[in-house]
């Protein structure tokens, strides 16, 4: 009796192990404003950093934007900001962004799932943003993929990554 319980939590312990890694296996989400999801990439992960909210404050920081950041995304190579446009309303936050004039628009067009995305430079750095209003209260999200690398911004832009990632 005894070495039939050993062999079963023997057995109990390596199914429990198989989980936890296949679990970790998979990248995570990020929730961010009313249930809407980001999924991670690998080397991606959700930071708290003055730094990188600094950085965000610089690129975005115009008395006419009222873009608090949500969630903030780490790679090695490149950033992505997560802000709610809390004031204005979808069109008002696609009109304050395409006026900016320290942005130089390199392309901006209508996704099949955003209502807008956008390519653009500001200093050193390359951005690819999408615009959209999330689902239940309408909030209007700017996410922001930054690098000053410019093949993995255009890459990430060309081939529409942020429809992968975004719920």
């Amino acid at each position: 009796m005894k070495t039939k319980i050993t062999q079963l939590l023997l057995a109990f312990i390596c199914f429990s192990l198989f989980n936890c890694k296949s679990s970790n296996n998979q990248p995570d989400k990020l929730t961010y404003g009313y249930n809407e999801s980001f999924q991670l990439s690998e080397n991606e992960s959700e930071v708290n950093s003055s730094k990188l909210v600094d950085l965000y404050e610089t690129i975005w920081d115009y008395p006419e934007f009222n873009l608090p950041i949500n969630k903030v995304v780490n790679h090695d190579d490149y950033y992505i900001f997560i802000a709610a446009a809390i004031e204005n309303n979808e069109s008002e936050t696609i009109n304050q962004i395409l006026k900016t004039e320290e942005f130089e628009f390199i392309k901006e067009e209508n996704s099949t799932k955003f209502s807008k995305q956008l390519l653009y430079q500001y200093e050193d750095f390359y951005i690819y943003s999408v615009i959209y209003a999330e689902k239940i209260q309408e909030i209007p999200f700017v996410i922001s993929w930054v690098s000053k690398n410019e093949e993995i911004i255009v890459n990430a832009y060309n081939n529409q990554l942020l429809d992968e990632k975004i719920n």
